[in-house]
């Protein structure tokens, strides 16, 4: 990861103040964007000054202290650095210091570190951090900085340092299959190479798999600001994974960049990943988009998501599924139903089987994408009947029975599939709708135009 990327110059500071807790409270205004509540900023600062009281964070002989937190903020990371004042030893004091004796150092600078909750790469960042700091000939050359302007160029020669050996964590084996998959795109003429981010536990540098001559994609399970020395920022496909078996989020990674006209249904690509968070490449797969989905799917990709759908309202509910379908409920296999598109086309098809459980609430509080509806969906799952969502992303019901029916329609179902599968089918004709399918078993399966298209094969561990 690029962490000189996350500390600008002016996040590194003179404070005013030697006691701990002031300063802190300092580099707080400086670190958290601009409109930050004050009780936020307060609540951060004594969590941090109860940590330090619990756990001290000096390094590089108690120069340097490094206070950090995992909390919620909305960056991956944010970084600040402080030097305190220098404090003036009265003479008397250093007079009657006992000869080839010293009292402990007082830390003098502050380097803090504050991650997202969300970010998996928390403790790995910080102890690179925290091992460069340590450098016995980097503190001696912070020591000797006198003005602001050398020591903001010492934190930025040692965050350069930290991010180069990010660069080279690949090994020998990576280099040669990288360079191998370039071999092959050209040899295969494959317009895509599809990069498998989680098989690294810090992001790999785009640098490394960047070529002018086919465009490269990521997929992540998080969304990193991937970009190159160079600028360029690829597109990124965010699918969530469970495991960490190869290419896992595969075939739900290739929808959804047929959703997005990232991927075209004529489009060949080579897929380069390995085991999650191994920091090892072994296998490369090229891949012909058209033999993987069904034709008539891919012949009409430019309406795989529904008229007026906001195509990340589909990849919401295609997550949100994804959890449900490895991780059930409370330990238990869970199946259900999502049915997205224009209510108004929907709901002619469908009645309630029970009283509508989000009725009354208000639009933004029965979102999709709202972090704090998901639980609310994971335990509505439980009961019977489909989940209605508009293209907005708005639960409109929950507990819906559907009522469209295939009879004297042309669809054959693959067998095995049951009543779930025929509804979701049926309402995808006759509204013009998307369907997604939680199976029991762990299968999820989504239905456009009576078509299936299988994101997540079954699986009897129920473990991607």
């Amino acid at each position: 990861m690029r962490i000189d990327r996350f500390l600008s110059q002016n996040r590194i500071v003179e404070l005013k103040h030697r006691d701990f807790a002031l300063a802190l409270g300092e580099l707080l205004d400086v670190a958290l964007p601009a409109g930050t509540p004050a009780a936020m900023r307060e609540n951060l600062r004594k969590t941090l000054v109860e940590r330090q009281a619990t756990m001290p964070t000096s390094v590089g002989g108690n120069y340097i202290t490094v206070p950090n937190l995992c909390t919620m903020i909305d960056s991956q990371f944010i970084f600040a650095v402080g030097r305190l004042p220098e404090e003036e030893t009265p003479e008397s004091d250093t007079e009657a210091a006992p000869a080839g004796t010293a009292s402990p150092e007082a830390p003098r600078v502050i380097f803090l570190v504050l991650a997202s909750s969300k970010t998996r790469m928390y403790h790995r960042v910080l102890s690179e951090i925290a091992h460069a700091l340590s450098g016995k000939e980097f503190v001696e050359n912070l020591k000797k900085a006198l003005s602001l302007k050398d020591f903001r160029s010492e934190i930025s020669k040692l965050l350069k340092g930290i991010s180069k050996q990010a660069q080279d964590h690949e090994s020998g084996m990576n280099r040669f299959i990288g360079r191998a998959a370039h071999r092959i795109v050209r040899g295969t003429k494959c317009g895509i190479l599809l990069v498998f981010a989680d098989t690294f536990r810090t992001p790999p540098l785009l640098d490394r798999f960047n070529y002018p001559t086919f465009k490269t994609v990521i997929v992540s399970a998080e969304n990193y600001d991937f970009h190159s020395d160079a600028g360029e920022k690829p597109e990124v496909i965010t699918v969530r994974s469970f495991g960490n078996h190869r290419m896992s989020q595969l075939r739900a990674a290739m929808f959804i960049g047929l959703m997005r006209g990232i991927i075209k249904p004529e489009d060949r690509i080579c897929c380069l990943g390995g085991t999650g968070a191994s920091n090892k490449l072994d296998s490369i797969l090229v891949i012909d988009v058209a033999n993987e989905f069904p034709t008539v799917m891919t012949s009409r990709a430019s309406s795989l998501v529904p008229a007026k759908v906001r195509p990340e309202v589909l990849e919401k509910t295609i997550a949100l599924a994804t959890e449900l379908a490895v991780q059930g409920r409370e330990g238990k296999p869970v199946g259900t139903l999502f049915v997205i598109g224009e209510c108004e086309k929907i709901r002619p098809f469908t009645r309630p089987l029970l009283l509508n459980p989000l009725s009354g609430y208000a639009r933004e509080d029965r979102n999709i994408s709202n972090a704090f509806v998901e639980e609310t969906v994971k335990e509505l799952a439980l009961i019977d009947g489909a989940f209605i969502i508009d293209q907005d992303g708005v639960i409109d019901s929950a507990g819906s029975q559907i009522t469209a029916s295939l009879q004297g329609a042309k669809v054959s179902l693959p067998s095995g599939l049951g009543t779930r599968h025929a509804a979701a089918c049926a309402i995808s004709l006759a509204a013009d709708c998307a369907a997604i399918v939680v199976s029991a078993s762990g299968q999820i399966t989504l239905f456009r135009h009576s078509e299936s298209i299988v994101l997540l094969e079954r699986s009897a561990s129920r473990t991607i």
